[in-house]
């Protein structure tokens, strides 16, 4: 039997934005969690500065005025999207899996984002 190691890896990205639906700019410390395999032979602190390095310069910034939202709405949808797509490609590149990647706005709601097992 095989044994799959997975890293769990949290952060949190303080930041704050509008959305087309509520148009006052509003505060939230969003949750992410980024799950990855393939790290056995790797130094854990650097999967997780890849990780930061990407978060980073969204943190306590107006997400509106980021250039990956000017033509988005920054709802926690697009936000998510936006992070997992950055993370993976830049985790690929060190050979590592994101396996799911979590993001949430409050304790009531997460989106979940996994690749296909067609991919």
């Amino acid at each position: 039997m095989k044994i799959v190691k997975q890293l769990k890896i949290r952060t949190f990205l303080n930041a704050t934005h509008a959305t087309k639906r509520n148009k006052e700019e509003h505060p939230h410390t969003f949750e992410i969690i980024c799950l990855v395999q393939d790290f056995e032979s790797l130094d854990l602190n650097m999967i997780t500065e890849q990780i930061e390095n990407i978060i980073t310069p969204l943190k306590n910034k107006y997400l509106n005025s980021v250039d990956a939202f000017q033509k988005k709405d920054p709802t926690l949808e697009n936000i998510g999207d936006y992070l997992f797509n950055i993370i993976t490609q830049k985790l690929i590149q060190k050979q590592i899996s994101l396996v799911k990647f979590e993001i949430s706005d409050s304790p009531l709601r997460t989106i979940i984002f996994k690749r296909s097992k067609n991919e």
